[in-house]
């Protein structure tokens, strides 16, 4: 049996698996509450057995439109929803590795391109290298955590305005640049993460 807490200072918290009886803590990471819902297709989990199988990754497609794999912070709970249910909505969100300006794009691009693809150096992570658009910028400083949560467009869609605006928190140690504004351009790795929506 296993149970899974989570603590919330605001929207960013974090999220711990104790097994019973023994209360043994079997994994613990850092979440970010999203309200940003997904239309998702499931194409294969990838549980991960040095946990008992309780953590996994979820592999499928989003609003039939882009590729997407994400940690399932829900999975010890809803395993069995994720494994009988094909088509499912998530709410997905992420935690950045490093962040930094835009450099200049080759003129061939837009001005306003945005961009994301699978990050080769984690390629067994749900990681992603990433160029996108700044559309909200909030500073966090909490219990000696100091960053930003940022709302960054990742797709840009003639017919749809959300296609994928990916809701991110940056610590301030991750950042190479002093601060983050709303209509920067920014580019970065970042660890995905998602759960069933409410």
């Amino acid at each position: 049996n296993y149970e899974r807490l989570e603590q919330f200072d605001g929207r960013l918290g974090m999220s711990m698996v104790l097994n019973y009886p023994g209360h043994k803590m079997i994994t613990t990471y850092p979440v970010l509450k999203s309200d940003k819902t997904i239309p998702f297709e499931t194409r294969k989990i990838i549980e991960w057995n040095h946990s008992d199988n309780i953590e996994a990754q979820i592999v499928g497609n989003g609003r039939g439109l882009f590729g997407l794999k994400f940690f399932a912070t829900d999975y010890c709970e809803n395993k069995d929803i994720y494994k009988s249910k094909k088509d499912l909505n998530v709410s997905v969100s992420g935690f950045l590795y490093i962040v930094k300006h835009t450099e200049e794009l080759p003129a061939k691009f837009a001005p306003d391109a945005v961009a994301y693809m699978p990050n080769t150096d984690l390629a067994n992570d749900s990681a992603i290298d990433f160029i996108g658009t700044v559309l909200e910028a909030e500073y966090y400083n909490n219990n000696n955590t100091e960053g930003y949560i940022l709302t960054c467009k990742l797709i840009n869609h003639p017919e749809i305005e959300d296609c994928f605006n990916l809701e991110m928190f940056v610590n301030k140690n991750n950042m190479r640049m002093d601060e983050i504004k709303k209509n920067d351009r920014i580019s970065g790795c970042c660890w995905l993460q998602g759960k069933l929506a409410s």
